[in-house]
């Protein structure tokens, strides 16, 4: 049975509470296979989270990639145990290499979800991202928090400045009346 498609992959650039990037991928039982664009998606959450599409990112087709490859290299050696402990006699050898290959190719795939500089994106970055995606005033402030250019007390203020800022805008305007 084959599963095909299109899926967000690569998820990287993440900026607690604000976004991150991910590219969606044409994928055969969700191996990635060609990338159909990049996103950067708004909050924390992946799925059904507001996306707005972006030029692709090289970093997050990138680590799409690897963690397909660190996983592959993880069956690879799962594979490999299975097939050398069902051997009689086990050669001891071989399946070392082969635990040692799981092992690896585990520990790598694990990397690749909590090393920062695979997970996470520098302040100038995230502006960049950001710009990209036509941030409002708001989301700007949220982020300029996240990084801890502002306080809390001071990203609150700039929203509350803003929402009344939006309100008076909202506001019917008393129309001239004539001098005379």
């Amino acid at each position: 049975m084959f599963i095909f498609g299109t899926r967000a992959f690569g998820r990287t650039c993440h900026v607690k509470g604000v976004f991150h990037v991910v590219t969606k991928f044409f994928h055969i039982n969700f191996v990635p296979l060609v990338p159909v664009g990049s996103y950067v998606v708004i909050g924390d959450k992946t799925f059904r989270a507001p996306a707005v599409k972006v030029p692709l990112q090289w970093k997050s087709l990138g680590v799409a990639w690897l963690r397909f490859l660190c996983f592959g290299l993880t069956v690879f050696g799962l594979i490999g145990v299975i097939a050398i402990s069902t051997e009689q006699p086990v050669k001891v050898g071989p399946l070392g290499l082969a635990i040692f290959t799981t092992l690896l190719g585990l520990g790598l795939v694990v990397l690749t979800y909590t090393l920062p500089p695979i997970t996470r994106t520098s302040y100038q970055r995230a502006v960049d991202l950001a710009m990209q995606a036509k941030f409002t005033p708001a989301g700007l402030v949220r982020l300029e928090a996240a990084f801890g250019r502002i306080t809390p007390e001071q990203a609150a203020a700039a929203l509350e400045q803003l929402a009344l800022a939006k309100q008076a805008e909202l506001e019917p305007q008393p129309e001239p009346t004539p001098a005379g």
